[in-house]
């Protein structure tokens, strides 16, 4: 699944998991996800060993979802969130899950990786 196709199916109708066929939708947006998160990582200039991507497939329900969380940045990417948007903040470590006031990014945002780490890294706090 191209970023395009990642896109355009976390703005589209529901990925649920509930038949062989969707199911094979759900795990390949959730692994386009997951590479997207590694790319806008290598973007953000983090380096192996400060971040992990991983995958939560969850239930079959929902689409599940694809976390980025590095020592400074989460990036939270599930569908149904507000309004075709992302959730995303700034954090203090690995182990903090509430950090900073939450974000949001419009999924095409995700298409032009570079400008979106831009956006991140221009506001980023520093301590």
């Amino acid at each position: 699944m191209t970023a395009h196709e990642f896109v355009a199916a976390a703005c589209g109708g529901p990925i649920e998991g509930y038949s062989e066929e969707e199911k094979v939708r759900k795990v390949a947006w959730l692994k386009a996800g997951a590479q997207l998160m590694r790319k806008l990582a290598k973007e953000l200039g983090l380096e192996k060993g400060t971040y992990n991507a991983r995958i939560n497939p969850a239930g079959p329900a929902c689409s599940g979802d694809i976390h980025l969380h590095g020592d400074w940045i989460y990036v939270a990417l599930e569908q149904g969130g507000i309004a075709g948007q992302f959730m995303w903040r700034y954090c203090d470590g690995q182990n903090d899950y509430t950090g900073h006031p939450n974000r949001w990014a419009y999924w095409p945002e995700l298409l032009e990786l570079e400008d979106f780490a831009n956006k991140i890294k221009a506001g980023r706090p520093r301590g």
